[in-house]
């Protein structure tokens, strides 16, 4: 076999495996939820967690303290409300999407 012919075989096959990874990349979709330093509300008082874009519409006692959801899920609490339990729930995203957030250059979900 030519020179030629086995460069163009390993051409093909590197054109091939670019654009299965592109693939991947760009269209295959992840479930991405989010991460254990998202901010939250513990609510002491009733044994409730609030996400801070819910705040306004949770009935809170004055005894909080601002945590983060590692601590949150350490605790037996539950959602303050609906909109809680539903701005936790993970989404679907692709790889590409997720790097974006991770450096910031797209807002992500849980940037509250």
């Amino acid at each position: 076999m030519s020179t030629k012919i086995k460069w163009l075989k390993w051409l093909s096959f590197l054109i091939v495996i670019l654009i299965i990874i592109l693939g991947v990349f760009f269209f295959v979709p992840f479930k991405q939820t989010p991460s254990d330093d998202t901010r939250m509300i513990l609510d002491h008082r009733t044994k409730t967690y609030i996400a801070p874009i819910c705040f306004e519409q949770s009935i809170a006692s004055n005894w909080l303290e601002e945590t983060t959801l590692k601590k949150v899920k350490k605790t037996y609490y539950e959602p303050n409300t609906k909109c809680t339990k539903e701005a936790l729930e993970g989404k679907q995203t692709t790889l590409f999407l997720m790097l974006a957030e991770k450096f910031g250059i797209v807002e992500s979900k849980w940037d509250w």
